[in-house]
């Protein structure tokens, strides 16, 4: 009983310090309100039209706040590339929800078609794209200028910069977060690229880093996952309708129109993660929308599902937070450790070698817990030198491990790592 209240003590201290690290931020909402710094100019860019533009964002900063390095997300409206704005409720719901958690979140503009009917052809929808995907860097870069020359007036950490969207606005941000080789594309999309400068693009803020440390995606879609395949460092959360008509769940053609390239969704961007071996997650909704989160008759948030998304959002950015990450490393040293687990990191399987004078060898019961204290596994445990756990059915993240005896007495703990 004692090693229990003492396993449970340490569960206590774990999530007590890790959330004090992160100065109780990030989890639960600590701000009632918020502030909209309107209409901040990150740059400007040649239209479809040949219009030079202002492009334009909406900052969201928490009321009060004292923290001056704090995590930002980004965040692209949708509308098939043709409407939209950093207005819209699709982007101001997610804003506001993030930043009353202590984050600095914004919402952008990115430039549009000017002409519907031209979508349709691959060449219109491919620059229409590579036009959202250049802003949107130009507005990372934005942030990592204003940081290291403008006095850092957003209060930003500019190491942990985390874009996203929904539709559009999620195709935008997934480009921008996996494709970084042109050769990457088919040869004959390659010259539109080229005719617009390039992956970059001339935006804005040039000479500084277009790098995000994760990706959300909200019903959006790749043109081909294997962009990802250099890019694994970048985790990438998804939620999406399972029969969405739009942007395909699946492998299909957006908005079902067979002139349009083949694009691939969250389930096979998931997938994809997976055989990657990436930290990721994927939230799938039956019953709604092209955006889940929104109630298709009112146009007002379809709460349940608004509330789900941000819960699982929010507990998978938070596992990668640098002042989480930092104190877990610090904080999980467990005593009564008489056993390995290898490989730790681990993929899918994970392998427990008991010591012959291991005192574990009496264990009859392993369990699983997450960050949170939370337990996600348990399974009768045969004390062998060497046991095999599958882990495929969990989230990528840290996980403590810990073996009991028949009387539920604590025999071992040790810290994983599944990625």
């Amino acid at each position: 009983m004692k090693k229990i209240l003492l396993l449970s003590f340490l569960f206590f201290i774990l999530k007590f310090h890790t959330e004090a690290q992160c100065n109780g931020r990030y989890v639960q909402d600590i701000f009632n309100s918020v502030t909209v710094i309107r209409d901040v100019q990150f740059g400007s860019a040649v239209a479809s039209n040949g219009d030079t533009i202002r492009l334009t964002m909406d900052v969201y900063v928490p009321d009060g706040d004292v923290e001056t390095q704090r995590p930002l997300i980004l965040w692209a409206h949708g509308g098939s590339f043709l409407g939209g704005n950093k207005n819209t409720i699709e982007s101001s719901l997610p804003c506001t929800a993030m930043a009353k958690k202590g984050y600095v979140t914004a919402s952008i503009n990115y430039r549009l078609e000017s002409e519907p009917l031209a979508l349709v052809q691959p060449e219109v929808m491919i620059k229409a794209v590579m036009r959202a995907v250049q802003d949107y860097k130009a507005a990372i870069r934005f942030f990592r200028r204003n940081a290291i020359l403008d006095g850092n007036v957003f209060g930003i950490d500019t190491a942990q910069i985390i874009i996203g969207g929904d539709s559009a606005g999620s195709i935008a941000a997934l480009h921008t977060a996996y494709m970084d080789d042109t050769n990457e594309l088919e040869k004959n999309f390659r010259p539109y690229i080229y005719d617009l400068g390039g992956l970059e693009g001339n935006s804005g803020n040039p000479g500084f880093s277009s790098k995000c440390k994760a990706v959300i995606n909200v019903s959006g879609a790749l043109r081909d996952v294997k962009y990802m395949n250099n890019n694994t460092d970048i985790p990438v959360f998804s939620c999406h309708n399972e029969v969405d008509l739009t942007i395909p769940y699946g492998t299909f053609y957006p908005y079902f129109i067979p002139s349009l390239p083949m694009v691939s969704g969250s389930q096979v961007i998931s997938a994809q993660a997976r055989r990657l071996g990436m930290y990721y997650d994927l939230y799938t909704v039956s019953g709604t929308g092209h955006v889940p989160y929104l109630d298709q008759d009112s146009g007002r948030a379809a709460q349940p599902v608004f509330d789900s998304m941000i819960n699982k959002m929010t507990r998978f950015l938070y596992r990668i937070l640098d002042c989480n990450q930092i104190v877990l490393k610090v904080n999980t040293q467990m005593p009564q450790n008489s056993f390995t687990v290898f490989p730790n990191p681990s993929g899918d399987i994970i392998h427990i070698h008991l010591p012959n004078n291991s005192n574990a060898n009496a264990a009859s019961i392993v369990q699983l817990f997450n960050v949170y204290g939370e337990k996600v596994m348990e399974q009768k445990f045969i004390p062998l030198p060497d046991n095999s756990i599958s882990l495929d059915h969990l989230q990528k993240g840290i996980y403590l491990i810990r073996l009991s005896d028949h009387s539920s007495n604590v025999l071992a703990t040790e810290k994983i790592i599944y990625q």
